[in-house]
Order: structure tokens, then sequence, then C-alpha cells
């Protein structure tokens, strides 16, 4: 009688299994159908942390989330696509399960595109994240919604989030992705052979020790198409967001006082060209000194922007002596335009410059300048382009002159 009894359970099993499996295909087909033909609108849900969010890592404007929507209508040129946003800083699964009826199945997505982990890494136990992750992946495909899984990024070696463990954390996600029969993104394999292959390439898709920048954004959102859809898009063109001094002209248009942090001259610069602009205008200026300044001591100045909410921070590039090699100048410069951003929204323009190398060797030109280049794509923000010290008037007037000119098309 047992035995007929455990026999059943295990038919049983073995039949609702399969079916499970279809409908969480079937509903990534219809997905898939739906953007090829355009003939519905489909909703995009990104649920995750920090790294899915709009933070400082990225720009403060912008994510993967909106990268992805960039690439599917590439790749789907035919498509509707709606991104709804559901990363929140410091979330785990635990959060996750506390927040997704509210978050996400309310929102009615086609499409939940899930990646957590960076923080239960750090306290959350792994049987407990794979318990998370399937009620996750059930309570969405019972609403409806198809599932891509993701597992998170490699990072920096640190004590709290060893790549060690976020491997074995990774491990569920691959586990979880074929029982459930959902398409995998496996970030870490991805993102640990791109840096087993370049190691300066994988450091310039990161703002800092776990978060990626806007690099690392768009290289998210091209392999989300890439291994759930099987389509290969470029997102190199995609420009950022035009917007370079729009809290900036706001201010200045409605006759209020302008308050800057930058460093010299090009802060000074800028608010002369401002003033040509907005000659009653009231700009004041924190010196932000790099000359002949150690790493550190620049640093320092970039602690208290944010406590002092200016309303313009421009900043240089700058290549303190003693900092020469491009991993070392990269991070450097990470370090000090993250916190020139406010953690989260972007309630001040900060407009970086790129400034001419200081070098009579063309070679090192080159390869400096292009090192700044990838770096400013990974904030995601407008910047000055100075190649020249002796015309970098010019070109900081034809900069300004576009923004003022953009604002006022824009009436």
């Amino acid at each position: 009688m047992v035995s007929l009894l455990l026999s059943g359970l295990v038919l049983l099993a073995a039949e609702c299994l399969p079916a499970a499996e279809a409908d969480a295909k079937s509903l990534f087909q219809a997905v898939q159908r739906d953007l090829e033909s355009g003939e519905k609108p489909v909703k995009v849900a990104c649920f995750g942390d920090s790294i899915t969010g709009v933070y400082y890592h990225s720009g403060s404007q912008r994510a993967w989330c909106d990268m992805l929507g960039l690439a599917l209508e590439q790749a789907f040129p035919q498509a509707d696509v709606e991104m709804v946003n559901a990363g929140i800083s410091g979330h785990t699964t635990v959060n996750a399960l506390g927040r997704i009826e509210k978050d996400v199945i309310a929102r009615k997505p086609r499409l939940t595109v899930v990646m957590f982990g960076m923080n239960d890494v750090t306290r959350v136990p792994i049987a407990q994240y794979e318990a998370n992750l399937r009620k996750i992946c059930s309570d969405c495909l019972a609403a409806g919604s198809a599932v891509v899984l993701c597992t998170p990024n490699n990072v920096y070696d640190n004590g709290a989030r060893p790549n060690g463990k976020l491997d074995q954390f990774s491990d569920v996600v691959r586990r979880v992705a074929k029982e459930t029969n959902v398409p995998l993104v496996d970030f870490f394999r991805l993102w640990t052979d791109y840096r087993k292959a370049d190691e300066l390439a994988w450091i310039q898709l990161m703002s800092d020790s776990i978060h990626p920048n806007m690099n690392g954004h768009r290289l998210f959102a091209e392999q989300i198409v890439q291994e759930a859809f099987g389509l290969k898009v470029s997102l190199n063109d995609v420009p950022p967001p035009a917007d370079g001094l729009q809290k900036t002209l706001a201010q200045l248009r409605a006759g209020k006082p302008v308050s800057m942090i930058a460093m010299p001259p090009w802060g000074g610069l800028v608010a002369r060209r401002l003033r040509h602009h907005f000659p009653q205008a009231e700009i004041s200026e924190t010196v932000w000194e790099v000359e002949g300044r150690t790493a550190a001591d620049i640093a320092k100045i970039s602690t208290t922007v944010r406590s002092r909410k200016p309303t313009l921070v421009v900043v240089g590039l700058p290549q303190p002596a003693g900092l020469e090699d491009p991993a070392g100048l990269h991070r450097f410069w990470e370090g000090l335009l993250n916190l020139s951003f406010s953690f989260g929204s972007r309630p001040w323009d900060v407009v970086p410059v790129q400034p001419p190398v200081a070098s009579t060797d063309p070679a090192v030109q080159e390869s400096r300048q292009q090192l700044m280049r990838v770096f400013l794509l990974g904030k995601d923000v407008e910047y000055i382009e100075v190649q020249e010290a002796a015309s970098a008037e010019s070109q900081r007037n034809a900069w300004v002159d576009r923004q003022v000119e953009r604002a006022v098309e824009s009436d």
C-alpha cells in the first residue's frame, strides 16, 4: 500500500513538473512573439538591488533596465516595450518577497528579469536564497509573467563579497533556472571570462568594487538579449542624456543663484560663458584645487559634495603624480565622479571635462584620451572635450552655447 502511494506521488510529480516547465516556456515564447510582431505591448519589469536600480554608479539617471529597453527595441524594431525598474539598493531576496506584489505583480509585466544575490551573499543563508528565488519565479509565473534569471556580476576581490562565494550563489541561480525552465543570463561566468581575456576592459565596466558603471549596464542589456533571445545588438552608440546643464539653466532662467564646485580652470571658464548668456547671474564657486595635490588630497573634496548640495559640479580628470597606470587612473576618476553625483537621483548637474594630455608623445596622448573617453561613457553624462589647451575656451564656449540653445528650443 505504501509502495503504491509513493509510486502515485512520484507519478503525480512527474506529470506536474513538465506542465510547470511548459508554462514557463510558453510564457516566454509568447513574449518573444509579441516583441517580434509588435501586435501587443510588452511590459518588462527589472527586479533587483542597487545594481538594477538607478544610482550614482551609472550616472544617477539610467541603468541596465533602460538599456534593456533600448536593446529590445533594436532587436525587435516592431516592438512596443515598456520598462519598469524595480531595483532598490541593499535589497536581498528576502526584501524582494516582501515587495514583489506591489513592485512587480501589481504592475502586470509580461516579462520579469530577476537579478538578486549581491546582498544575499552577505546575510542570507544559501538554502534560504534558493527557496526565495524559487518563490520569486513561481509568483511571477503564476501571475502570467515570463521570467529571465540572472546571476550577479563578478566583482573586485573583497572580504564581504568574495568571488568564490558569489559563484556558489550563482550556482543556485543556474540550478533554479534549469529546473524551472526559464532562460538564464549567467553574468558571473560571462564577466569572469571577460576579465580573464582583458583585465583593463573589465575594470572599465566597473564603477566601484561591486557596481558596474554605464559601460557595464550597456553590456548587461546586450547580454540579456543575446542569452535569452539569441540576438546580437550593440549599444555602443547610445549617447548620454542630452541635459548636461539642465538644473543649472533652470536656476539661471528663473533668476535664482547657482552654487558651483569646480576644478580650475574649468569652473571659471564655464561660469564666464554662463554669465555671457545671463549677465545678472549670481554664481558662487567653491574651488576644487588639484594642482600639485596628491590623489588622496584631490579625493577629499569629493566626500563633501553631497552634503553641500550644489547646483553644478565641474570635474576635470586630474592626473596626479605617481598615478600613471590606466587601471589606477580609472578607479581614481570613478571615485571622484561617484561622489560628485548624489546617491540616487540627479538633483544637480555634474559636468566632467576631458582635458588635454600633457605629453608630446602621440601614442601616449591617444591612449590616455581613449582611456578618458571610455571612462566618461561609463558615467552616462555629457562632458566637455578639450583636445588642446590653446582651444579650451572656444571648445567650452561652444559646449555651453549648445546647452543654452537646446534649453530655449525645448520651451
